[in-house]
């Protein structure tokens, strides 16, 4: 029986076999300073006769031919050996010797001049070499991949010294997954030796033999678990390096490669897929642009809820201070210090500001502090009370609507905590943990629950991440806030090898701002939030509060939730510009009022619960003191009143409105006229009786929450009196009206 080398008989040996006996050949040159001439056209006629040979089983006829070609061009020798030892058929079948020759025309057709090459090009069709060479590599590397013997490294080693870095990495893939299933420490450390050895080109370093025995064990856990979302985050961690390179088509061929575990069966896969497909695949966490162009230090951001401010943490000489910037078409302030809460030589450190930038929660010594935001500036900030602050260490506070969120290690982890308001809507009332779906034995960081009241995004060290830290979402699934989803991970998006923390979403939900530790520097990122990662709509009032000489009031807008009479939350208006913005996250039906010291209280409906209203803007809200309508005798409409319809009888989502009044005239011991006031339809003498009735019922109301008899008078006007002309509904509609005035 011939040797693995020589031909080849009906029994003959695995192509391996004979690529092991050319182990111990000794490699050509392949390079070559001979200018090559160009093949007469006799030479190439040979070429071709040769393969016509070679396809009719012809093999010592097409060698001859083959070599007859080759005495004047060595391009038509090279491809016609080539052909000859890759057909399968033929006893001297060799890929190692077909590899060697195609090489040797490959480079002589490279050293062609260019008008030399274009007629070889002609002359050949598509027997050009690389094409020749990419067959036998085709060849080659499927038989390789199809047997892998990891106990011959030194065949392996010169298999990986002739591969691409790609088809390098398939091999050390495969292969080290059958060493790793040996569970022998001696032979995979031995195989990481020799696939050091075999990768000159990138002479990996022990860190690199590490990562890639990372990726290998990786690529067994993809193939084990697909298409679990657990085995779609280890591909991540795959595909993370060229992601963050912007190298889409490595990423994509990459997932295409495993897009038989996952397509069709797991979404996550396909919409990542669809992006780095589509115009989505530069989208990554990016450093916001500053208006002078540096890429200045920041991390800690929080900003306001209409996104036009920002405050956030930066080192100053060695210590931390508070900076604040200011956004205009997407291009931030240059960063100021905020001067009346940083002292030198101490660290202050921001946590969040509320959705109106009023108020401000810091971390001062290992507790939560607060700071009130007035026309001076912001006030020095004081203490949580004990119950959220402990003897453990607390830090990373979030507002939310319904209270606070924040870090303690009062269990003995860095776990999240929740403190709700009270009735009254500023006491906060005992704290309790998020419960085990959210907390583990790890560390969970900086939350932050965007103004849907749903969904939470926090950082955590816990498994299933990329490096350090990753930013993981969770939904709330029911009132408890004991009961949430399964954290997922936010993918390569937005986390990163390295420590990715302090994460938020814009009101809108299509924006999302991270910290990203970089060389011991920590950038403010910023990204378009991908849809599969955004919460729910929410829904938003905004307004301006001014007195009457267009000054901002000292007071607070209170929203309630109508059906049930509760308050949902508390806003401040801007003490220097008078703005608020509120979001609001249930489409329902809500009443603001505000308050403010000496003047009676301003009401406003907010009915969300229309279908296609999604924002309320109401331009300035002016609120006159007691005085100034005294003196005025300026009546005032009474909003959020309702009736049965054609009817006196009050209904009950109007007492909110009334209490406050009510509250508002004993206080102030004033006395008030109630005025009733009518549309149009219907006749007159109705219409007057009706107004009458309904002005009675007002102060029937005032009189029961403790007004006297002589403070409250009623009077009825029928239709006499209306805003508008009576000529379209809406008009008619403002004509219907309730209004006191003081007297």
């Amino acid at each position: 029986m011939p040797s693995a080398c020589g031909r080849r008989n009906a029994l003959s040996v695995s192509w391996r076999g004979r690529l092991f006996c050319m182990r111990n050949f000794t490699y050509w040159s392949i390079l070559s300073t001979t200018l090559l001439l160009v093949a007469p056209f006799s030479m190439v006629a040979q070429y071709k006769a040769g393969k016509n040979a070679l396809n009719r089983h012809l093999y010592p006829k097409a060698l001859e031919l083959f070599t007859k070609a080759g005495k004047k061009s060595e391009v038509l020798m090279g491809l016609g050996k080539a052909n000859y030892f890759s057909d399968q058929e033929n006893p001297d079948f060799h890929l190692e010797t077909a590899y060697r020759q195609v090489l040797l025309a490959e480079q002589s057709y490279s050293s062609l001049k260019t008008k030399a090459k274009e007629k070889v090009r002609k002359s050949l069709g598509k027997d050009r070499p690389m094409a020749i060479r990419s067959k036998i590599e085709k060849l080659w590397f499927t038989d390789i991949m199809a047997n892998p013997h990891p106990k011959d490294l030194r065949l392996f080693t010169e298999i990986a010294q002739r591969a691409t870095p790609a088809q390098r990495r398939a091999i050390i893939s495969e292969w080290l997954s059958v060493v790793i299933a040996r569970r022998n420490p001696d032979e995979i450390r031995e195989f990481l030796n020799v696939a050091v050895q075999a990768t000159p080109d990138e002479r990996l370093s022990a860190k690199k033999v590490l990562l890639e025995v990372d990726y290998m064990e990786k690529v067994a856990f993809v193939k084990a678990f697909a298409p679990s979302d657990e085995a779609f985050l280890v591909l991540q961690q795959m595909l993370s390096a060229n992601f963050k390179l912007e190298n889409w088509q490595a990423v994509r061929d990459t997932m295409e490669v495993y897009m038989p575990l996952f397509a069709q069966k797991n979404s996550d896969f396909q919409d990542l897929f669809d992006r780095v497909s589509n115009q989505d695949r530069q989208k990554k966490m990016m450093p916001i642009r500053w208006a002078d162009g540096k890429n200045h230090e920041g991390y800690v951001q929080v900003l306001s809820g209409d996104g036009r401010q920002m405050y956030f943490c930066s080192s100053v000489n060695g210590s931390e201070d508070i900076f604040y910037a200011h956004q205009t078409e997407g291009v931030w302030s240059i960063p100021e210090p905020v001067t009346e809460l940083n002292t030198p030589g101490n660290n202050e450190a921001v946590m969040d500001i509320s959705v109106n930038g009023t108020e401000m929660l810091l971390f001062v010594n290992g507790d939560i502090f607060k700071s009130i935001k007035t026309e001076t500036g912001w006030q020095p900030p004081i203490r949580l009370p004990n119950g959220i602050n402990t003897s453990s260490w607390e830090s990373d506070a979030h507002f939310y609507s319904g209270g606070i969120i924040f870090v303690s290690e009062r269990n003995g982890n860095m776990d999240l905590f929740l403190a709700r308001y009270a009735a009254d809507g500023k006491t906060l009332e005992a704290p309790f943990s998020l419960g085990n779906t959210v907390n583990t034995s790890g560390s969970e960081r900086s939350p932050f629950l965007h103004p849907d009241g749903k969904t939470l995004y926090f950082a955590s060290n816990r498994s299933g991440g990329f490096d350090s830290t990753d930013i993981f979402v969770s939904r709330r699934l029911d009132d408890t806030w004991l009961n949430w989803s399964t954290p997922h991970n936010l993918g390569m998006s937005i986390n990163s090898e390295n420590r990715d923390w302090s994460f938020l979403v814009t009101t809108d939900g299509t924006q999302a701002y991270g910290t990203i530790l970089i060389d011991k520097t920590n950038f403010i990122t910023t990204i378009d939030l991908p849809a599969a990662f955004r919460p729910d709509s929410v829904f938003t009032f905004e307004t301006k509060v001014l007195d009457s000489k267009g000054k901002p009031i000292n007071g607070e807008i209170v929203i309630y939730d109508i059906a049930s009479s509760q308050i949902v939350q508390i806003v401040r208006p801007d003490p220097l510009t008078g703005s608020v913005f509120i979001p609001m996250a249930e489409k329902k039906n809500f009443r603001a009022e505000l308050r403010n010291a000496g003047a009676p209280p301003i009401t406003l409906p907010l009915d969300f619960s229309q279908p296609d209203v999604h924002y309320i803007k109401k331009d300035v809200l002016v609120a006159f003191t007691t005085e100034e309508l005294q003196r005025t005798g300026a009546n005032m409409r009474i909003n959020n009143l309702f009736f049965e319809t054609g009817s006196h009888v009050i209904l009950e989502q109007s007492q909110l409105e009334l209490d406050a009044l009510a509250a508002y005239f004993k206080e102030n011991q004033l006395s008030v006229e109630i005025h009733g006031h009518t549309d149009d339809i219907g006749s007159k003498e109705s219409n007057q009786l009706l107004s009458e009735k309904r002005a009675v019922s007002v102060r029937n109301y005032l009189i029961s929450k403790g007004c006297t008899p002589e403070q409250v008078k009623a009077i009825g006007h029928g239709e006499s009196l209306p805003v508008e002309p009576n000529a379209t509904e809406l008009a008619r509609q403002k004509n219907r009206r309730v209004e006191f005035k003081l007297i």
